[in-house]
Order: C-alpha cells, then sequence, then structure tokens
C-alpha cells in the first residue's frame, strides 16, 4: 500500500505540474500499456520529461540536439537529443531518473485504470443489485396481493360451505318427512275418496228413489185411467 501511495503521489504531481508535464503524462498515460514492450517509446515520455524539468531552470538552456526534437520527433531525433543529455551529469541525472520511474508511473496509472474499472463494475453490480430489489420487492408485493385474495377466496369458499352443510341438513329433514307427509297425505285422499263415495251413493239412492216415486206417481195416474176407462165400458 505504501509503495502504490508513492507512485500515486508521484503522478499526481506530475499532473499537477506545467502543461509541458501534463502532455507527457497523458501521453504516457495513453502508451502504458506498449510502454512495457517498447523501449524505444519509454525513452522519449523520459526524454519529453526531462526537457520539461529543463525549461523550468532559467540558467540553463536545452542542447541543440533537443531543442530539434520539438519540431521533428522522430526515433533519430530521440536518440540524438539523449546522446545530448548524456553530455552533461545533471541532465543526465534527471533523464535516467524519468526512465528509471516510468514503469512505476505505469502501474500507477494501470492501478487507477483498475480502481476506475472497479468502481465502474460496483456501480453496475450497485445498480443490477437495486434493480434486483426492485423487482424481489415488486414480487413479494404481488405476492402478499395474491395472499389476500387467496384469503378472501377461502373465506367466501368457507362461507359457501356452512350454507351448503346448512342447505344439506335441511335437505335431510325434509327427506325424512317425507314418508310421514305421503302417509298424511294418503290417508287424507282416502278419506276424501271414502266421503265422496258415500257421497255418491247417497246421490244415487236419492236419485233412484225419486225415480221411483215419479214411476209410482205415473203408475198410479195410469192405472186410475185404465180404472175407469174400463168401468165406462162397462157400464
Amino acid at each position: 500500500m505504501g509503495v502504490m501511495a508513492k507512485q500515486l503521489s508521484a503522478l499526481r504531481l506530475h499532473s499537477e505540474r506545467s502543461d509541458c508535464f501534463r502532455d507527457a503524462s497523458s501521453a504516457l498515460q495513453s502508451s502504458c500499456e506498449s510502454l512495457q514492450f517498447d523501449p524505444s517509446e519509454r525513452v522519449r515520455v523520459a526524454v519529453e520529461m526531462t526537457l520539461c524539468e529543463l525549461a523550468t531552470a532559467e540558467r540553463i538552456s536545452l542542447p541543440l540536439e533537443c531543442k530539434r526534437m520539438k519540431t521533428k520527433s522522430s526515433q533519430k531525433s530521440v536518440s540524438q537529443c539523449v546522446e545530448a543529455l548524456a553530455r552533461s551529469a545533471q541532465h543526465w541525472s534527471s533523464y535516467s531518473g524519468y526512465l528509471r520511474e516510468i514503469p512505476q508511473l505505469c502501474i500507477a496509472y494501470r492501478r487507477l485504470h483498475e480502481i476506475d474499472h472497479a468502481k465502474s463494475i460496483y456501480a453496475n453490480i450497485t445498480n443490477e443489485k437495486l434493480a434486483f430489489f426492485s423487482s424481489l420487492n415488486d414480487h413479494y408485493m404481488g405476492l402478499s396481493l395474491r395472499q389476500r385474495e387467496l384469503a378472501d377466496l377461502t373465506e367466501g369458499l368457507g362461507s359457501l360451505v356452512r350454507i351448503l352443510e346448512q342447505y344439506s341438513s335441511s335437505l335431510e329433514h325434509s327427506i325424512e318427512t317425507i314418508p310421514h307427509k305421503a302417509s298424511d297425505l294418503t290417508t287424507q285422499i282416502q278419506a276424501k275418496i271414502s266421503t265422496l263415495w258415500d257421497d255418491i251413493l247417497a246421490d244415487a239412492q236419492a236419485l233412484n228413489q225419486r225415480s221411483l216415486t215419479s214411476f209410482e206417481g205415473h203408475l198410479a195416474v195410469i192405472l186410475s185411467e185404465v180404472t175407469c176407462s174400463a168401468i165406462t165400458i162397462w157400464s
């Protein structure tokens, strides 16, 4: 952790210095992956940082070969500038220091990139978790609603079962009373039939009696008439 803190501190220091250092740091940041495999690119960035440092000194002039590098940054111009820096112990010390520092700066850049990437992953995971919890909450709310609906349905079914039980009990009672009611009805029908039969017999007897009486009256009239006729004839 201490080494990483030093690397990040050095990286921050370069980024906060002059525009020259910021430009060199930006170039370093964009090329860090290739710097691990391309020594010439590492040399070029170290030279640029050295020139940035020398430019801050008022009494130190840049080597002529390095001035040409600013207008034409080719592999040859970089090599010529390095040779010019080697002629001065002070210049070479700055250059070699930056050359040694570049791998550490690259590590710091990668660490920052990894941290940013980890933050991005964490943010994505957090958003996914929030979305998951929101979906889970909606699911539980829906489940709670279904449970309430099921409870209401269960209560309604319970009421229906109780009503059916009452109806069944009433139906059983009604079925049990049917034989008694049928017996009573049969007795009533038989009584009515007997009464009706008695009435019919009484009416028939009365009718026969009236017919017989009427017949006897007619017969008496006929006999009377016949008797009168016979008396008249015999007289």
